[in-house]
C-alpha cells in the first residue's frame, strides 16, 4: 500500500511530480519539491481535497505563495503530484524488499507481506486509502491512479509469488496474488474499525500461511 511520507530527504532523486520544468535539477530544488508534496499530503490527510491550495501549502511551510508557485503552477498540480509521489514511494519500497539479493525468495516474500501489514496499521495510510476510494468515485484522475495502483500492486504480488514457486501454474499464481491483495486490503478496513480488531496470531501467521499455500500450488 502506499504510505504517505513525512520527511523530505535532501539528496533524494527528483520525485515524480508535476512541478515546473527545471526546478528539480539541483538537490536543493528536489528537496523543496518533496517538502511541498509532503505538506500537501498532510493537508489532504487532515482536511481533504479542498484544503489543497497554493496558499494553504505555503502557510503550512511558512513560505510565501510565490515560493510554492515557483515549483507548482496550481493546486491541481499539487493534488496530482501528491498521488504520483505516494504511489512512487510504495513501488520503491516494495522494490527495495523484493530485489534484495541477500535474502531468499521465501524471506523476501515474508518481509514484503509483513511490510504490507504494517502499512495497513498506519492511521495515515488508512486515511489516505479511505480518501482514495471515496474520491475515485467522482474524480477521473483519482480513478485512473487507483486503477493503475491496484494493477501494479497485483503484478508485484504475482511476481513475488513466482519467485517463491516458479513451477506454479499461471492460474494458481493469479489466484494467490488476488488472495494476497484482497486480504491485505481488507486489513485497512479492519484496522480502521476500532471496535473490532484483528487477532495478533492471525497477523503473525498470515505471511507463513500464504507462503505454504504458494509452495503447495
Amino acid at each position: 500500500m502506499p504510505q504517505p511520507a513525512t520527511t523530505a530527504v535532501q539528496d533524494a532523486p527528483a520525485p515524480i511530480a508535476r512541478h515546473r520544468r527545471g526546478t528539480a535539477v539541483q538537490p536543493r530544488g528536489r528537496a523543496r519539491i518533496t517538502e511541498i508534496i509532503e505538506a500537501t499530503t498532510e493537508l489532504f490527510l487532515e482536511h481533504g481535497e479542498s484544503a489543497i491550495t497554493i496558499r494553504n501549502v505555503a502557510n503550512k511551510l511558512g513560505l510565501s505563495p510565490g515560493n510554492v508557485t515557483y515549483y507548482f503552477k496550481s493546486g491541481e498540480d499539487l493534488f496530482r503530484s501528491m498521488f504520483d509521489h505516494v504511489n512512487n514511494q510504495y513501488l520503491n519500497k516494495s522494490a527495495s524488499i523484493i530485489d534484495r539479493e541477500d535474502l531468499t525468495a521465501d524471506e523476501r516474500f515474508i518481509m514484503w507481506v509483513e511490510w504490507l501489514i504494517d502499512t495497513a496499521r498506519s492511521s495515515d495510510a488508512q486515511r489516505f486509502h479511505y480518501q482514495l476510494w471515496s474520491l475515485s468515485l467522482a474524480h477521473d484522475y483519482v480513478q485512473e491512479k487507483r486503477d493503475t495502483f491496484y494493477r501494479d500492486y497485483w503484478r508485484l504480488a504475482r511476481d513475488v509469488i513466482k519467485q517463491v514457486n516458479p513451477r506454479a501454474s499461471r492460474n494458481a499464481v493469479a489466484d494467490l496474488a488476488s488472495e494476497l491483495c484482497v486480504t491485505v486490503e481488507g486489513l485497512f478496513v479492519m484496522f480502521g474499525n476500532k471496535r473490532e480488531g484483528v487477532r495478533p496470531a492471525m497477523l503473525r501467521n498470515f505471511p507463513h500461511r500464504m507462503l505454504s499455500s504458494i509452495k503447495a500450488s
